[in-house]
């Protein structure tokens, strides 16, 4: 499941867009295009890698701001890299996986992030805004 499923139609629709072909299907699940479009350049230990970062991120967005990932703002992601180093809320994930991989929209433990990883969550998150940034659906990268 995605959070951006979660958003109205119109919301997604008015999402920031520079291009004026309305790019409404790529909105409603932006996460999912990406990976798509990432499927064919890398295996899938690190499509899975991709998902998790991405789908942590978005389940953030959507619990904590009731925001879409296509219209947020760079103090969005510093909440999220200021949840990762700790500093907010750091005792709980907002999108489980376990170790096979199997998903959860329950909240849980996040025991430790550490420099590596939160590093790499956030060049993951960078790649996507480029991508959408490319694509046109966001302005501003």
């Amino acid at each position: 499941m995605s959070y951006s499923d979660q958003f109205s139609d119109e919301y997604i629709a008015d999402a920031d867009t520079e291009i004026d072909v309305d790019e409404f299907k790529l909105k409603q699940n932006p996460i999912d295009a990406f990976i798509e479009n990432k499927r064919p350049k890398n295996d899938q230990k690190t499509i899975d890698r991709k998902i998790r970062s991405l789908r942590e991120y978005e389940a953030f967005l959507y619990h904590e701001l009731d925001e879409h990932v296509c219209n947020a703002s760079e103090s969005d992601i510093a909440k999220f890299n200021e949840h990762l180093k700790g500093e907010r809320d750091r005792d709980r994930y907002y999108h489980i996986t376990d170790w096979r991989g199997q998903k959860s929209d329950e909240l849980g433990e996040l025991k430790e992030c550490g420099e590596a990883h939160r590093h790499t969550m956030l060049v993951r998150i960078r790649a996507f805004y480029s991508w959408l940034d490319d694509m046109g659906i966001v302005s501003v990268n």
